[in-house]
């Protein structure tokens, strides 16, 4: 190295023009962008977060809402399922006191002979 340079780094003294000087601003230029760059990610990432506990939690209540029409919608078919077997189950007991009506004067007919003829 020239004796004039040793002086200037020594003093504290900068050249401009010299390419140490040139690399150290470029240097500095660039953590500058590098850091400009980081902040806006994480703008862009905290936005990116706020927007899917958003969809998040849009999702909950639409699932919540349709668990709901879901649960209506068994109900009403459970208990339509109910009335018609009771209406079912109704009619075959109707069907079946008709049949015991008509078999029971006969089946104690058939009792008293019974006893009767012993």
């Amino acid at each position: 190295m020239s004796d004039d340079v040793v002086e200037k780094v020594e003093s504290g003294q900068q050249d401009d023009a010299s390419p140490l000087y040139k690399i150290r601003e470029k240097e500095a230029e660039f953590a500058e962008k590098v850091a400009a760059a980081k902040c806006e990610a994480d703008e862009i990432l905290v936005e990116a977060r706020r927007e899917a506990a958003s969809l998040a939690s849009s999702a909950i209540e639409e699932a919540a809402a349709l668990i709901k029409k879901c649960d209506e919608a068994l109900k009403a078919e459970t208990a339509e399922k109910i009335a018609q077997i009771k209406s079912e189950t109704d009619e075959e007991i109707a069907k079946l006191e008709e049949t015991i009506k008509a078999k029971k004067s006969g089946a104690v007919a058939w009792v008293n002979n019974t006893v009767a003829s012993i």
